[in-house]
């Protein structure tokens, strides 16, 4: 048998660390850019990834972040093994980057949560479309259906194995657009939506953090989806009967306190506050509840004001501190929308117990710099009257502390797209592979040299032995010594 000289086994070795099929380029081309870009002119695309492996299994197969597509490589496990569909519904998140930025603050908390959901949905819609391409490309299609059948395309799968859809290449008919829409909104309703839910809070609380917390513009939100979901040529968004209708009651309560002045520079801490007493807040009466909430706005008022003009010593500066709650209190009283949403606000789930009392809660919200504000405040005459007794709670409160630090969201789930994966010791460099590209028309009318083009680069992929695209290193590695000397 021939000998391999180090630089083969060199060679080998970076196989064996990234995945061999992270090596191969499958039409030839080589892009000097490493992040993707939006091709709108092509009827197929090049798009740069890089490959990792982790030294902790990860839940994501594939993700984008940071402007760049990412494939975990797993060695055996099969999970993990490349799949052309997956390269497209991450490209796609590439495409709507653009429109979930844009959004700034011209749409409410409730419709960027949506705006997060119609992200994964239209992925997914790209995906099924270039199974499609598989599908009507392969020269063994059922062998194509059955590598879907078990994925997030198995709705795609079964319709066409019960003859619901018949694709071909010349064009999509409107049946098949519209069961793509449904099945994808009925299966990521009933498979994902929870497992997306935490990430999907966050991405929106990261959203408003730095956009203002009140629209500035008439909402653009069903513009913003019909973006989305504009897709190879074709509306998606006109085969909808209805839009989705997602319940998550952190986000309806940052959708009942949007738009309200008094928050404007607050509404994160307050927010958080609620969450940390949401179980109590939801056994006490309306009144407590009402108290208990005024009180939480005026104390993160009063603490933001006192930052912002670097008070510390609140002891030496006790006409300073009372004058700032004086005039908190009236601009509160003076806010209709803020006084409404107090006195209205209720808690969308019911805990047996209440753990902390309305007045432990209260002066806990008072706490600044070890320092309790309601100490030298005189609320006489003020409709927000603090009451609580002087023994003092053990567990403490920092208004300072970043949102984004906090546990508001314990049960969150990191999904196949999390953006919070950290960054893994073991990276590719940049490699390529081809996909079709369904940012411009190519799903009605199809003409046959695009046809052809779509076949050849699907062709390409096919020919990969099978044995590259899954993950068994060692197979890969024997692969390399019979094939490649």
């Amino acid at each position: 048998m021939k000998s391999f000289g180090k630089e083969f086994l060199l060679k080998l070795f970076w196989i064996a660390s990234f995945g061999l099929v992270s090596g191969i380029h499958f039409n030839g081309k080589h892009q000097p850019e490493s992040n993707p870009s939006l091709d709108t002119t092509h009827i197929t695309e090049t798009i740069p990834y890089k490959t990792d492996t982790l030294q902790t299994t990860p839940k994501a197969v594939m993700y984008y972040t940071k402007n760049q597509i990412v494939r975990n490589y797993v060695d055996n496990d099969n999970k993990y093994q490349m799949r052309l569909p997956f390269f497209a519904h991450e490209i796609w998140h590439h495409h709507n980057y653009k429109y979930k930025h844009s959004a700034n603050t011209n749409m409410t908390p409730y419709e960027y949560f949506k705006l997060c959901a119609w992200d994964e949905i239209s992925a997914n819609i790209c995906a099924a479309l270039t199974a499609r391409y598989e599908y009507l490309c392969s020269n063994n299609p059922d062998s194509v259906l059955n590598t879907y059948a078990h994925t997030c395309l198995k709705f795609y799968v079964d319709d066409i194995k019960a003859g619901k859809i018949k694709p071909n290449m010349d064009s999509i008919s409107d049946n098949e657009c519209k069961l793509l829409i449904d099945g994808s909104v009925t299966d990521w309703m009933t498979k994902y939506f929870k497992a997306y839910k935490g990430t999907h809070e966050d991405m929106v609380l990261r959203h408003f953090h730095t956009n203002k917390f009140f629209a500035t513009k008439p909402s653009h939100y069903n513009q913003l989806r019909n973006k989305m979901l504009y897709i190879g040529g074709i509306k998606f968004a006109s085969f909808l009967d209805k839009d989705i209708d997602l319940y998550d009651s952190k986000i309806l309560i940052l959708e009942q306190m949007f738009g309200i002045r008094t928050l404007d520079n607050v509404w994160e801490p307050v927010f958080n506050k609620i969450i940390e007493n949401y179980d109590d807040l939801s056994q006490m009466d309306k009144n407590d509840r009402k108290r208990v909430l005024w009180n939480i706005v005026a104390s993160e008022k009063i603490k933001h004001t006192l930052e912002s003009i670097n008070i510390t010593d609140v002891a030496g500066n006790k006409n300073t501190v009372q004058k700032t709650y004086d005039i908190i209190i009236k601009e509160m009283l003076a806010d209709y929308n803020l006084n409404v949403w107090v006195s209205n606000f209720s808690p969308f789930t019911m805990q047996k117990t209440m753990i902390k009392s309305p007045d432990n809660i209260i002066k806990q919200a008072y706490k600044y710099n070890d320092t309790y504000l309601s100490d030298f405040i005189n609320t006489e005459n003020n409709s927000g009257t603090l009451s609580y007794t002087k023994t003092l709670a053990t567990k403490s409160y920092s208004s300072i502390k970043p949102l984004l630090e906090s546990t508001y969201s314990k049960e969150t789930k990191h999904n196949q797209d999390s953006v919070d994966i950290k960054t893994p010791q073991h990276r590719s460099e940049t490699q390529y592979i081809d996909l079709p590209n369904f940012y411009i028309p190519i799903l009605k009318n199809t003409t046959k040299p695009q046809q052809n083009e779509i076949r050849e680069i699907i062709t390409k992929y096919e020919s990969i032995p099978t044995v590259l695209k899954l993950c068994d290193t060692k197979a890969q590695i024997e692969y390399l010594k019979h094939h490649q000397r």
